[in-house]
């Protein structure tokens, strides 16, 4: 994994030993040891389940949203992770075409959109 994917505070997995494989926040140190480890680090697949825990409700398997920080705004993101919506009380939409595959990818994404972190609920 590369060092320059990553925001502390995104969610990787890390292998401290071998074979040993966990979920961790990134940290600043953690962006230093993945430059010189980038083989001890791996993205955290994005799936229901995940997008579930941060925040997103998952419909019919086919896309989930979420409240936008913003009154009558909503982020919407299709399960293959090629694209995304963006909503606003009138209706109007925003469409973007990303490959949104790992954890980290929707957390850095909604950082810049909103400005604020996407943790877990």
């Amino acid at each position: 994994m590369e060092s320059t994917e990553l925001r502390i505070g995104n969610i990787v997995v890390h292998e401290p030993t071998i074979d040993d494989w966990e979920e961790i926040i990134v940290k600043p140190g953690t962006i230093i040891q993945c430059e010189i480890s980038p083989d001890s680090y791996e993205p955290v697949l994005l799936t229901n389940d995940w997008l579930s825990k941060l925040g997103f409700s998952v419909r019919d398997d086919k896309y989930a949203h979420k409240n936008l920080p913003r009154p009558g705004a909503y982020l919407y993101i299709n399960h293959n992770g090629t694209g995304i919506a963006i909503e606003n009380e009138e209706g109007f939409e925003l469409c973007y075409s990303v490959e949104l595959h790992y954890v980290h990818q929707l957390q850095n994404l909604y950082f810049v959109l909103t400005g604020e972190e996407l943790t877990i609920s």
